[in-house]
């Protein structure tokens, strides 16, 4: 598979790890280096529970300590549902209602994170099932290609490029680590920084939309 090329399905990324040659790659590489300073863009994401936080860093553990290997703190688990914009290209306040009117028939559900797999700039565990994330999206972003959605919570990214045989060993023994299940009942709005030097920073969390059921909201709370 060409470096880079986006996986239609976990079993596809998987199987592309097992035969992969070429050199895993740098995640920061994805943030391009000319991206003004204090660059934030604005994401729609779901934020697992404290067990669901404390079985991944379990996983994170397991994980050979190579130094291209940056694992990522317990404030940045998450699973992603879809870009928005840059922050300064955003009325927050208008995308917060709009996300909370295009989600307001959704029931919370079980979102599920039963095994590990590789991308080509991280290690993450698989989310399921898919649609329902995938219907998240599409309500948030109408008309937008889903095909290469695929839910996930990133565990560690790399740093530089890297050598997959080395990986290879260390990860198919993990590759059936279940990190259980936790429910959403929230999809929060968040502003990501989005440079080099700050990518791997705190997130903070502009306001939340609720499914039905829930009610809390508290605009500007940062990731726990």
């Amino acid at each position: 598979m060409p470096a880079g090329k986006l996986f239609e399905s976990f079993d596809e990324s998987w199987q592309s790890f097992l035969g992969r040659r070429e050199p895993l790659e740098s995640f920061l590489d994805e943030v391009s280096a000319d991206v003004p300073a204090g660059t934030r863009a604005v994401a729609w994401l779901l934020r697992p529970d404290a067990e669901t936080r404390k079985r991944a860093i379990v996983a994170q553990d397991s994980l050979p300590l190579f130094r291209w290997l940056h694992r990522l703190d317990a404030s940045f688990l998450h699973v992603f549902v879809g870009p928005v914009a840059w922050e300064g290209d955003t009325d927050l306040a208008a995308e917060l209602a709009r996300g909370r009117a295009a989600l307001a028939e959704i029931t919370p559900f079980e979102l599920r994170v039963p095994r590990l797999t590789c991308f080509h700039s991280a290690i993450v565990a698989e989310g399921e099932p898919r649609e329902r994330v995938v219907d998240l999206h599409e309500r948030l972003f109408p008309g937008r290609d889903t095909d290469s959605l695929l839910p996930h919570m990133t565990l560690t990214v790399f740093t530089e490029p890297a050598d997959p045989g080395s990986l290879r060993a260390a990860l198919v023994p993990l590759r059936d680590t279940d990190l259980g299940a936790f429910v959403v009942s929230e999809v929060a709005l968040c502003l990501v920084p989005w440079t080099r030097a700050t990518v791997l920073t705190p997130w903070e969390v502009a306001g939340v939309a609720p499914l039905v059921g829930t009610t809390e909201v508290v605009p500007g709370r940062r990731l726990p």
